[in-house]
């Protein structure tokens, strides 16, 4: 499970690994594709479809620079533009909401309190 630790290697370009970016960018990515790719069928069908990507306000306001999640969900950001011109003249609309981080999760509760 991902946590927000401003301490950790991911939080600075001196420590963050291209292995870090490239587990990051498979799981948010290859889920969102995977997930499209299952309920192709049944929009193909129906004529119709909805899909919702789930980002973060971190792409467009980095008050902690965690490279690995905000890359990721930089990319998203991308792969959804992408599915919503390709599929949206077949009747699936597809978004993306962004919301900011959490105080009150477990994956935020390294994060400093000034951060929020």
């Amino acid at each position: 499970r991902y946590k927000f630790d401003p301490g950790s290697s991911m939080a600075s370009i001196k420590t963050v690994s291209t292995e870090d970016l490239e587990q990051q960018m498979r799981g948010t990515l290859a889920g969102a594709v995977n997930m499209v790719q299952a309920a192709l069928p049944s929009f193909e069908a129906s004529k119709f479809g909805k899909v919702v990507n789930i980002g973060s306000n971190l792409v467009y306001n980095p008050v902690v620079t965690y490279y690995d999640y905000t890359a990721a969900k930089a990319a998203l950001v991308g792969l959804t533009r992408n599915l919503a011109a390709e599929l949206g003249p077949s009747g699936v609309r597809v978004n993306l909401v962004a919301g900011g981080l959490l105080e009150t999760t477990d994956a935020s509760a390294l994060t400093t309190k000034e951060v929020f």
